[in-house]
């Protein structure tokens, strides 16, 4: 599939960038306006060439995006060690506040669960307590309907 489609791009070049095509086509246009009758009025007719025009510089495969930089590969390696060293610092640095913030996040929960602990065995207290009251009042009133 890869070479059908590299075959076909190529001849799409070839066609699109072959000079002798656009050489004819430019020969064409200026004989069809010639024969059309001077072109527009005012704008003189386009003489026709004399010398066939030089031929196009042949394209290059592949064009470059960029031109290569003047830094040498030692000094892109050294360049790459230190982007990889601030970027293992910021790293390790946001690991540790995110520990630290979890830290503290877990004692105050630690705290938050003591409370309520201590809370929940004075509610327990105090309901053992008022079953206690009930009971004596309960006793109470049972020794009283017995003595009537």
């Amino acid at each position: 599939m890869a070479a059908l489609l590299k075959k076909e791009l190529e001849q799409m070049e070839d066609f699109f960038l072959d000079p002798p095509v656009l050489d004819t086509l430019d020969l064409l246009a200026i004989y069809c306006r010639n024969e059309a009758g001077q072109g527009e009025v005012g704008i003189p007719p386009l003489p026709l060439p004399q010398q066939p025009l030089p031929p196009l510089p042949p394209q290059p495969s592949r064009l470059t995006p960029y031109p290569h930089p003047t830094t040498t590969r030692g000094d892109r390696k050294q360049k790459k060690r230190d982007q990889n060293k601030s970027a293992a610092l910021r790293y390790r640095q946001r690991k540790r506040a995110e520990g630290e913030a979890l830290e503290g996040e877990c004692q105050g929960l630690e705290a938050r669960n003591r409370e309520l602990r201590e809370r929940a065995e004075s509610v327990e207290r105090e309901i053992q307590y008022v079953k206690d009251l009930l009971i004596e009042v309960y006793k109470a009133r049972s020794q009283r309907t017995r003595s009537c």
